[in-house]
């Protein structure tokens, strides 16, 4: 800034805004590309966030379209989950929150270690086939 003539109060208002636009565009980027997160609140299907406290399963399914997988929630015994946006073609479709991801974006191992990080222990994964769903166990 000093190098253009800018005042140092100037500078840092301009310094300071500039973060916030970076910030902000961040955070509109996630809200709107991001398929799928889990952090120490919860899971986000897109928009939909879902506590840890009202999950009961993870279910994961192959992908209605190639190359995807989905990955869905269901609540647990009491749990009040808002229906999250629907995804008309999914295979997870009758669940109130899912997502789907490319298939090489998605790792059973990391889905287990997020939930097992920053969930509960005692929250089950479940895998849906055309045969039925069956538990994965580690």
């Amino acid at each position: 800034m000093q190098a253009i003539d800018v005042p140092s109060a100037l500078g840092a208002v301009l310094f300071a805004g500039l973060i916030g636009v970076i910030v902000w565009l961040r955070n509109e980027h996630e809200k709107e590309w991001l398929a799928f997160k889990a952090d120490a609140q919860g899971l986000a299907f897109g928009p939909t966030n879902v506590a840890w406290a009202e999950i009961g399963q993870l279910v994961t399914a192959a992908g209605a379209r190639p190359g995807t997988v989905e990955i869905g929630v269901r609540p647990a015994p009491g749990a009040g989950i808002a229906v999250g946006e629907r995804i008309g073609d999914a295979a997870l479709a009758d669940l109130p929150a899912h997502a789907v991801v490319p298939a090489e974006e998605y790792s059973p191992d990391w889905l287990w270690w997020a939930v097992n990080r920053f969930g509960r222990t005692d929250v089950q994964l479940v895998e849906r086939t055309p045969e039925g769903e069956r538990a994965v166990v580690r």
